[in-house]
């Protein structure tokens, strides 16, 4: 069962990660630049590694992913296509899936993420996504990477390989600047009502931006 502090924990990474998202979305609409593949799976498993070292669950792995789907089902109300909405969603809780299956592996191994960890994650997620897609109407293939052999081979492989190094060089970065005593103090999440406050400062950013 998880803890009381756990779920502040959960709520508070679960509506920075909504908020951040949102704000990264919002300016690469802008910009009009495809650089969003080789960033979400990087920022998903930096929110998902920070939920999970510091919970020690892997069952609060999926509680954030969880959050950060609420916050995106308001694209149910902006999107012009279902796919379009469902499919972010799809994608976040395949990540948080895959996450809970390397992070059990490397608990009975008692070892870290590292390139080859992240790697595993960012395959075992790809697999899971597209086993949803099969799954749904035929339009969602379409709209998608199965729709030709050129999308499919670039998704799991060339994008895989680009988010999984710029995944693994961030976490090097952060663990870098983490082994300074004070920054490790920044690893304490503040009370449930701020927590609280910034989750729903995450649902109204997503609303009007």
């Amino acid at each position: 069962m998880i803890k009381l502090e756990h779920i502040n924990i959960v709520v508070f990474w679960g509506a920075v990660w909504g908020i951040v998202e949102t704000m990264i979305g919002h300016l690469i609409h802008l910009i009009s630049f495809d650089i969003g593949r080789h960033i979400w799976f990087p920022l998903a498993f930096y929110f998902l590694y920070k939920v999970y070292t510091q919970t020690k669950r892997k069952e609060a792995v999926l509680y954030v992913a969880f959050i950060v789907s609420g916050i995106k089902l308001m694209n149910l109300f902006m999107e012009t296509s279902l796919d379009r909405a469902l499919n972010p969603i799809a994608t976040i809780i395949s990540e948080a899936l895959a996450m809970i299956v390397i992070c059990k592996i490397l608990e009975k191994a008692e070892n870290d993420f590292n390139l080859f960890g992240i790697l595993a994650v960012n395959c075992i997620w790809r697999i899971i996504y597209t086993t949803y897609l099969l799954l749904m109407p035929v339009s969602y293939i379409f709209s998608s990477h199965l729709r030709d052999i050129g999308p499919s081979v670039k998704f799991f492989f060339i994008d895989n390989l680009a988010s999984t190094l710029v995944a693994f060089i961030s976490l090097v970065i952060v663990k870098k600047l983490c082994e300074n005593k004070e920054e490790k103090n920044l690893n304490i999440p503040p009370t449930p009502i701020v927590s609280f406050s910034i989750l729903v400062l995450a649902f109204i950013i997503k609303w009007f931006i």
